[in-house]
């Protein structure tokens, strides 16, 4: 994208705004389609949809806690890790491309979550994965979202950014090279002078 217009802010004009609305829409569906019910399987023995509450954090940690503790809690922190996450897309560069990508994702998922534990206390989750006895915790497209924002996060880290700091280097190094050989050359002339 050329002119003025920086790549991470358009990004996340629409990236942000439609993981929150398609996670809204999302749990407004599971809501009305799966509460009261068992499951639905979507894939048998594998995938199914099933409705439920999660008042505690991933995996239902601090659930048991008292509602009267653990909203307020759950609010700071939400709150606080936001406003970490927004900090930390400021400083990204504007070449970040794919960091910018995660962490509009990422960003998206939190307002979803966010948005579940002061307008209802709980975050509905309805995706379930499962194999025989093995059952990975059941989750929504606001949990889907930070989950692949973390792993571009990790991509960006171990992969591109280690390119883009040897590709600095590269270029310091010619730079230096290049700086080296014209104070050559400048001596070269300046002695060539004195010569004659």
């Amino acid at each position: 994208m050329g002119g003025n217009v920086n790549f991470k802010y358009v990004v996340a004009t629409i990236i942000i705004p439609l993981v929150f609305i398609l996670d809204q829409i999302s749990k407004r569906w599971a809501i009305s389609t799966l509460k009261g019910r068992s499951s639905v399987d979507v894939i048998k023995g594998f995938f199914d949809f099933r409705y439920v509450e999660n008042p505690g954090a991933a995996w239902g940690i601090f659930g048991s806690v008292d509602d009267s503790i653990r909203k307020p809690f759950f609010v700071i922190v939400s709150i606080i890790a936001i406003l970490f996450i927004i900090y930390f897309f400021i400083k990204v560069r504007k070449e970040q491309r794919v960091l910018s990508v995660a962490i509009s994702l990422i960003l998206g998922g939190a307002f979803g979550n966010f948005y579940d534990r002061v307008l209802n206390s709980y975050v509905v989750d309805f995706i379930h994965w499962f194999y025989k006895d093995y059952h990975w915790p059941t989750f929504n497209v606001a949990d889907s979202a930070i989950t692949v924002g973390v792993i571009l996060m990790i991509i960006h880290m171990l992969f591109l950014e280690e390119k883009k700091t040897s590709s600095d280097q590269s270029e310091k190094v010619e730079e230096k090279e290049k700086t080296s050989d014209s104070d050559s050359a400048s001596a070269s002339t300046l002695d060539a002078g004195k010569g004659e």
